[in-house]
């Protein structure tokens, strides 16, 4: 193992370091959150240069990258509600996929062909059509909280995480896509 990001660590600062890596090594971070919970999400290209993506200061959360690294996915909390958001670099726009803030939008995942979000939120899983084309459909209902992981690579199977009563247990389920 090699650093390839030296964070310091300090009381305005506090938190855990939240990234992602796309398939073509972009990687995309929010570092610790600022004293007033206002942070930017930054991204450090192959070069090892350094390049603010969100610029806006927020309170922002599980950032991930596309596969191919051109969409970032993450949650956002403003005015008391959690909703998901997709940041295109090539066009430096913003999308608001969910637009209740009801289900407690966080974590959000991508498909591997880029094509949907899946995010944890009350109740259990939700997805939807990363493009916003569609409206966040239930994947899963549950009275504990359940946290979105990764797809199998063939997009066939999603894990998640979900607290039992040792600790997290791990699951999977079956996805179907049904674009009509």
């Amino acid at each position: 193992p090699a650093p390839i990001l030296e964070l310091g660590v300090s009381s305005e600062a506090p938190g855990a370091t939240q990234f992602d890596i796309a398939e073509n090594g972009m990687f995309v971070y929010r570092e610790g959150a600022a004293a007033n919970g206002r942070v930017v999400i930054s991204l450090l290209d192959n070069d090892g240069k350094i390049q603010a993506l969100v610029t806006k200061p927020g309170s922002y959360a599980r950032p991930h990258l596309s596969a191919d690294g051109k969409r970032l996915a993450f949650s956002s909390l403003e005015g008391g509600t959690r909703d998901i958001w997709i940041y295109e670099q090539q066009r430096n726009s913003m999308l608001r996929l969910t637009l209740d803030g009801k289900t407690g939008a966080g974590n959000p995942v991508w498909s591997p062909d880029g094509r949907y979000i899946v995010y944890g939120g009350l109740g259990g899983m939700w997805w939807t059509r990363s493009d916003g084309g569609r409206k966040p459909q239930p994947l899963t209902q549950s009275a504990r909280p359940q946290g979105p992981s990764s797809f199998s690579a063939d997009g066939k199977r999603l894990a998640w995480d979900e607290p039992g009563a040792g600790g997290s247990d791990l699951w999977t389920v079956p996805i179907a896509y049904d674009d009509a």
